[in-house]
This record gives C-alpha cells, sequence and structure tokens, in this order.
C-alpha cells in the first residue's frame, strides 16, 4: 500500500493524467481499480472514461462516489447498514427530544414550537455530527464558558445532542453517521482488498470521512489523490494565507493518518500552470495570489464594473447574461463569484425585461433566492467590493473556475439559470 497526490492547477491535466493511469492499470490483469468522486461528477467520470477507452466501454473501474461505496459494501456484505434517517424523520426524532427534555432545557424551552426551529436545530444537529463533536465535547464547553447565554445553549445542544443519540441507537443511521459506518464493512471487503483508489474532485474531507479514509487505506493496494493547487506553494507554509490552505491542510492530514497507518507516500505528480497566453487565462492563474504580476499583451474579453449596490450588480449581471444569449454569443457557462452569503436575500425588481430572463414559471426573486441561496461566503476579499468579471470569447462566457476555498459556484445556463455547486464539500 502507498500513498500517492497528483497536485495542480485546475485545467493543468490531473483529470487526465488519472483518466489514463486508471485505464493503463484496469487492462492488467487481476487488477480492480475505484474511481471515488463527488456524487454530482459521477455522470461525468463514467462518460469521459468511456470516450478515452479504445473499446468505448469501461473494464475493472468502479466509478463511484462515497454515497455509492456504502451500496457496493451492501451488495457485498449483505444488510450491514441500519436505515438512513431522512430529514423529516431527523425533526420528528428531534421533536420527540425537545419535548422529553424540556425541563432541562435552558434557552430552547419550548422552542421545538417555533415554527423553523426544528429545521435549524437539524442543521445544527448535522453539523456537530460531520465533524464527530460529542455531547460530552459540548459539555465542556458549556463549564468552561463564561458568557451565560453561550453556556445555556451549549448545555442544551449538549442535552438534545445526547438524547437524539440515544434514541438513534442502533436502529438508525442519520446521514452524516454514514461514512464512520462503513469503516468496519470496508476492512471485511474482499473486493476493496488490493484495489487500487483514485480519488480526484474534492477541495477536502470532514473529520468523519478521514475516518472511512482510513479504513480504505488499510485495506487498498494504492491511493492516488488529485488536488487543485499552485506548483510554487508546494510545501510553503504561508500558504495557509492563501487560497490553497485548504488544499494544504488536506494534504497535511491525510499525510497524518498515513503516517499513523505506516503506509509510504510515493513522489507526487505535479503538473505547471496552463499558460497565460490571453487574458482571462491570466486571471484564472493570478487571481487572488497576491505576487504582484500583471498582464502585459492585449486586454480582451475581460470587464471590470463597479455598481453602487448588491442588486445593481445582480441586475447587471442578469441584464448581461440575457444579452449574451439573445445575441447568440452565449454558447457555454456563465458563472458569478461573489464575496458574501447573504446574495440571496437580495431584492431584485421583478419588473421590466428581467422577468424574461429563462423560460421557467418561477419569478426574477425566486429564481434568484433559490440558485444562489446555497452560495457560501468567501473568505477571500479583494478590499470589501465585489467586482463582476464577465469574459466574452465570442463564443461563449468563461470563467476562471475552481478558485480553491473560494465561494464559487457555476450557473449552466442557456435560458434558464441553474446553479450548480463545485467542490470541499469536503462532503464528497
Amino acid at each position: 500500500m502507498a500513498i500517492r497526490f497528483v497536485i495542480g492547477s485546475v485545467g493543468s491535466g490531473k483529470t487526465e493524467w488519472m483518466h489514463q493511469e486508471m485505464l493503463r492499470l484496469s487492462e492488467e490483469p487481476g487488477r480492480s481499480v475505484y474511481c471515488i468522486v463527488p456524487d454530482q461528477a459521477t455522470l461525468q467520470a463514467q462518460k469521459d472514461l468511456v470516450a478515452k477507452q479504445k473499446n468505448g466501454c469501461v473494464m475493472n473501474i468502479d466509478i463511484l462516489s462515497f454515497g455509492r461505496l456504502k451500496y457496493r459494501l451492501a451488495e457485498e456484505l449483505g444488510d450491514c447498514f441500519p436505515p438512513v434517517l431522512d430529514d423529516i424523520g431527523k425533526n420528528m426524532l428531534l421533536k420527540k427530544v425537545l419535548v422529553s427534555a424540556d425541563g432541562k432545557l435552558q434557552i430552547y424551552r419550548g422552542k421545538h414550537k417555533k415554527t423553523g426551529f426544528l429545521g435549524e436545530l437539524k442543521s445544527m444537529i448535522s453539523e456537530l455530527r460531520r465533524y464527530l463533536v460529542d455531547a460530552g465535547r459540548l459539555k465542556e464547553l458549556s463549564d468552561s464558558e463564561e458568557d451565560p447565554i453561550l453556556r445555556d445553549k451549549l448545555s442544551d445542544l449538549s442535552v438534545v445532542l445526547s438524547d437524539f443519540r440515544a434514541l438513534l441507537g442502533d436502529r438508525y443511521l442519520t446521514e452524516e453517521d454514514v461514512y464512520s459506518a462503513m469503516c468496519v464493512p470496508v476492512e471485511r471487503s474482499v473486493k476493496l482488498r488490493g484495489a487500487d483508489l483514485f480519488l480526484y474532485g474534492f477541495t477536502g474531507f470532514t473529520p468523519s470521512q478521514f475516518l472511512l479514509l482510513r479504513s480504505l487505506m488499510r485495506v487498498s493496494g494504492s491511493m492516488t489523490i488529485a488536488l487543485s493547487m499552485d506548483r510554487n506553494m508546494i510545501g510553503d507554509r504561508n500558504v495557509y494565507d492563501s487560497i490553497f490552505r485548504m488544499t494544504e491542510k488536506t494534504i497535511d492530514a491525510v499525510r497524518k493518518v498515513a503516517d499513523e497507518e505506516r503506509i509510504p507516500e510515493l513522489p507526487p505528480v505535479i503538473f505547471d500552470n496552463e499558460e497565460s497566453a490571453d487574458a482571462l487565462t491570466f486571471l484564472k492563474n493570478n487571481l487572488f495570489r497576491r505576487n504582484g504580476k500583471h498582464f502585459d499583451g492585449n486586454v480582451s474579453g475581460v470587464s471590470v464594473h463597479s455598481l453602487p449596490a448588491r442588486a445593481d450588480e445582480i441586475r447587471f449581471l442578469l441584464t448581461e447574461i440575457e444579452r449574451l444569449v439573445r445575441t447568440h454569443a452565449h454558447m457555454g457557462k456563465a458563472g458569478i463569484l461573489h464575496d458574501a452569503g447573504d446574495i440571496g436575500e437580495v431584492k431584485v425588481d421583478k419588473s421590466g425585461i428581467l422577468n424574461k430572463i429563462g423560460d421557467a414559471g418561477d419569478s426574477l426573486e425566486q429564481h434568484i433566492v433559490r440558485n444562489l441561496k446555497g452560495v457560501r461566503q468567501s473568505n477571500l476579499l479583494i478590499g470589501s467590493k465585489f467586482q463582476a468579471i464577465i469574459g466574452d470569447d465570442k463564443q461563449r462566457v468563461n470563467t476562471a473556475q475552481q478558485f480553491l476555498d473560494a465561494g464559487i459556484c457555476l450557473i449552466h445556463a442557456a435560458l434558464a439559470l441553474k446553479l450548480e455547486r463545485l467542490g470541499h464539500d469536503a462532503d464528497g
């Protein structure tokens, strides 16, 4: 067993190298190859591998997400997982907990009757479980906290989480518990033993996912992980202050697990940045880098606009996208990069031409709230302003893709706006 990292910027050829390596290994007799990607990337990975295989098929390559790996284990080992509670089930269980523990609660007493409270509490419990924070840890924090309100909230969360786990018992799992529940079945699996694992499309992993990675390292023959990072930042401790801090932390965490399991690391495969032949590629390679570089060539395809309010910025962006669609200049992707998570709360005027964008029946404001509400806040700021960046290369709107650890989402739009969140999920 050995681990190996494939490192390079977006578009440098990491995924292509991974695909070719998987196809090469799959042709060797007795080799079993697993490609593990985020849920939303499984179909694209299948299409890419089928297109690149000389016979138009994939043999000995299983393309999975962490979620689908659970079903593969169940197929091999039988029904080894309890039922997984969905959001409705968790809400029902939390309401039972709050009602039964009402006398022990301070801040949350009687709050189960308040509209929306159960949903917020469910999200909090899910986040705590995802990062393996238990009731005991919350109780310790509560006992050491001086702020009385925060102390009472932590104490209430400790009670709720403890009772919630007790009600779950061994009968049910939550989605956040699936990763830790897969650890024992992974080590019992015959199919995974000695397999070659390839992971890409992730910006990082949660603590519960690291438990699963540890088990996979124990049974697999090799593990190759592709991560996005500039070549010149590899091994630079100052990277923790850059946009690649999540990548460097992920590398350090994986190496720590490998060291604890006494698993060697092979030399990394490193790819150079794409040449900055045009302004948009230069922007992709240098945005947020703080390296003082400037583009000396002829600037085309990039424009910078400053507007007085967030609503004006959204209005401008949507109007520009509609113009590109109507003039047939938009044949690819449109993207929005922003620096704050409150974009879903922006009030946009529904009147006028803006309502004509897209062919869906929802109003423009509903489009904004539904499609952009999930865009998380980026920690990467230039001053305190958001600048809209639109590139038009006469064929399509391009975006500098996947600035790691930034709040970047792509809107796959032809006529209707459709948001797709990229990467860190760290949720897989």
